[in-house]
């Protein structure tokens, strides 16, 4: 047991240095997977040092400890499928009230290779649905305008008619998005169309009907696979906190 340790350990710490070297230290939450490695290792260590009788841990503290990990693994898994759940999930229905594009990351020379793929998914929703498109996200202090403004752009310079376009600039997580959203429409019936990263459209989906929207359909846009490990813990985490914050 101890050796699958070691191993879960360094693969995790391999993936960190993967994905700084791919995306940067300020990819979001990539600091985890050095957490986990050390928790790992930490564990191999122990498990060795208790093998050979340098140290002997106490049976009770023993159970707690696998009763929780257990635990907390297996919620893991239920989670991790769930968020999976999404990912194929494209509703296609006669017609819809509004497309909600949730923001992401802006840089300086313009959306992030994320926001573009939600946007790209946008315009094939915008080719067939002749309705408005609500593009959602205010400015981080590491961006240079607004990712609704940015988003706007991005559909206009592709074709999409300016009249179409609703700008939500104010939001800054997707609590707010969908939130600020649901003021622009003031309907509850309004059948919107959710659009937003595969492994983030789950939950954004179980928010919107927890703002208000009744009528609630999702259409993933495609993620960076060798970053998509990174946000799917976050994702399960995020699930998490929104459970216990009452987001959900």
């Amino acid at each position: 047991m101890e050796n699958v340790f070691l191993i879960v350990g360094l693969l995790s710490a391999l993936y960190y240095i993967i994905c700084v070297s791919y995306a940067g230290f300020k990819l979001s939450f990539v600091f985890m997977w050095i957490i986990i490695s050390a928790f790992f290792i930490v564990l191999y260590l122990l498990k060795r040092l208790e093998k050979s009788g340098r140290i002997k841990i106490h049976k009770i503290i023993k159970r707690i400890f696998w009763s929780v990990f257990t635990i907390g693994l297996a919620l893991f898994i239920v989670l991790e499928g769930l968020i999976v759940s999404g990912f194929a999930k494209k509703d296609k229905e006669n017609n819809y009230d509004y497309i909600i594009v949730l923001g992401c990351l802006v840089k300086e020379a313009g959306p992030s290779k994320a926001l573009k793929l939600r946007l790209d998914a946008a315009l094939e929703l915008a080719n067939i649905y002749d309705c408005p498109i609500i593009v959602s996200g205010g400015q981080g202090p590491n961006e240079p305008m607004t990712e609704a403004d940015a988003m706007a752009e991005y559909l206009i310079d592709k074709g999409v008619s300016e009249d179409r376009i609703i700008k939500e600039d104010k939001s800054i997580n997707t609590d707010e998005n969908l939130a600020n959203s649901y003021e622009i429409i003031k309907d509850s019936k309004a059948k919107v169309l959710i659009v937003s990263t595969n492994f983030h459209i789950f939950r954004a989906c179980l928010i919107a009907k927890k703002t208000g929207f009744e009528n609630v359909y999702s259409y993933p846009a495609k993620s960076d696979m060798i970053i998509l490990p990174n946000f799917m813990l976050r994702e399960a985490i995020g699930i998490t906190k929104d459970f216990i914050l009452g987001n959900l």
